[in-house]
């Protein structure tokens, strides 16, 4: 019985596994022993490795703060909770033993090549690959059966996703381009029936018999893209990931052979032509530099290094708990046969509701090589926080000096305001101290905005709302 025929037989049970195994295979072998007495279907892993997953870097974005895994970084953390590759066709033997499937996810495309060498009869995409289309593509290229978890996808994404019309018919070739008074009039496809050869190599085999003819008026004939470095690296000691590619610094692009720059997919893999330009551009920078003698090639450039928001760290109750808003669709532009973008712009309404969803985010950074100044932000911000730099044609915002927190001072405007008006601290002791008003004339309700602000007012101060001799 296939998978769609057992799913279509009633519920179909996995138990996730993953590398809940404290890095013991006789704990999986257990794992699957006691999901089979409870009733499971299926048990399921995923295939990775800490360098298909990230990279080896101790800066503040990559290191974890609290819990099990306290002063890691997250490629030590992965190193230690995985699945060793070594031990999954061992657990999958174990599966077919307690009369279980054994399902694994892939995280990129060596995962993919592995599990298809073991025998893998269907594949599980994680939430968060749903949209590494790439991965998706190279995945259902093997013909085999996905389960595609959307729990990270908003509802708009998946309502893409179907409106797309897109239908896969996987496992199958090209045989013949059919032709009609000299113009295409389809093709016909040849069923697959081996992707890999005894030795694990890709080497499709197809039943000639086999075919489906599917009419069209054109064909686009696409061609694949992979790594060959062919006799270039010859001994050389160049750093490399298990899919082929090369490791080097994310700054200066410099591989481990001093004289050796990269970018592009051959660095980062699949991605956007705008990152591999990006790339081409500082590797350029960082050439120039490596042949000028006495030069550094670290000295004056931006790394681009950003804190992120820690959401867990807000105590702010309703803090992006409120739905995302969807955009209308212009029904009058057919997206099946056109590439023009059918969504329409917010309504007003719209915006505020989805701007008012992140104002409780305080201290924040607005990154420059994103932001193209268009100004929007401040025009939809209650509190005209953000602003434009018209030197740099950027937006500004108080990001509370958080390069000066991380050293155990206060922000600026703290140090420096005279009469001490202005403190900083957790919001909720400051609450405790000067009570939870946090509105008053010219800002709008605190009800809606839910801002992380205490306010001590004189009594003549007037009521938020009102806007009487301001220029709001």
């Amino acid at each position: 019985m296939n998978l769609y025929e057992k799913m279509k037989s009633g519920v179909y049970v996995i138990a996730e596994m993953s590398a809940n195994h404290a890095g013991k295979i006789e704990n999986a072998f257990k794992i699957i022993e006691e999901a089979a007495k409870a009733g499971a279907d299926c048990v399921k892993i995923q295939t990775y490795t800490a360098d298909t997953l990230t990279i080896d870097c101790d800066d503040e974005p990559y290191r974890i703060k609290g819990g099990l895994w306290d002063g890691y970084n997250y490629y030590q953390l992965y190193q230690e909770a995985y699945t060793p590759w070594e031990w999954q066709q061992q657990l999958k033997d174990k599966c077919e033993e307690v009369g279980v499937d054994f399902l694994s996810t892939p995280f990129d495309r060596t995962a993919v090549d592995f599990l298809e060498g073991i025998g893998i009869e269907f594949y599980k995409i994680a939430s968060f690959e749903l949209v590494d289309i790439p991965l998706i593509e190279y995945t259902a290229g093997k013909g085999k059966p996905m389960i595609m978890s959307c729990g990270m996808a908003s509802e708009e994404e998946i309502a893409e996703a179907l409106e797309e019309g897109i239908e896969l018919n996987c496992g199958w070739g090209p045989k013949e381009v059919l032709e009609e008074d000299g113009k295409v009039a389809g093709v016909v496809f040849k069923k697959c029936i081996r992707v890999l050869d005894e030795q694990g190599r890709f080497s499709p085999e197809y039943d000639e018999e086999q075919t489906v003819t599917i009419p069209c008026k054109h064909v686009i004939f696409s061609v694949g893209q992979a790594i060959e470095w062919g006799n270039m690296l010859d001994n050389l000691d160049l750093k490399r990931r298990p899919n082929g590619g090369a490791l080097a610094d994310k700054l200066t692009y410099q591989t481990s052979e001093p004289d050796i720059f990269v970018g592009g997919d051959v660095y980062t893999g699949p991605k956007f032509a705008i990152d591999a330009i990006a790339a081409g551009k500082q590797g350029a920078i960082s050439i120039h530099r490596f042949v000028q003698p006495q030069s550094s090639l670290t000295i004056g450039r931006n790394r681009n290094d950003f804190i992120e928001l820690d959401k867990n760290d807000i105590k702010v109750e309703n803090y992006d708990n409120s739905s995302r808003q969807i955009p209308g669709h212009n029904d009058a532009i057919d997206t099946k046969h056109s590439f023009r973008d059918a969504k329409l712009l917010f309504t007003e309404e719209q915006v505020k509701a989805e701007t008012a969803r992140c104002l409780g985010c305080g201290a924040s950074v607005v990154d420059p090589n994103k932001c193209i100044g268009c100004g929007l932000c401040a025009q939809a911000c209650p509190y005209h926080a953000p602003v434009l730099d018209e030197t740099a044609h950027k937006m500004r915002k108080c990001d509370a000096c958080f390069d000066r927190l991380q050293r155990g001072l206060q922000p600026i405007c703290v140090e420096s305001c005279p009469n001490r008006a202005i403190e900083f601290g957790e919001i909720e002791e400051l609450r405790k101290k000067y009570g939870k008003l946090a509105e008053v004339a010219p800002l709008p309700s605190a009800s809606k905005t839910q801002p992380n602000l205490v306010l001590v007012v004189p009594a003549q101060a007037r009521p938020a709302g009102d806007t009487s001799g301001t220029g709001y």
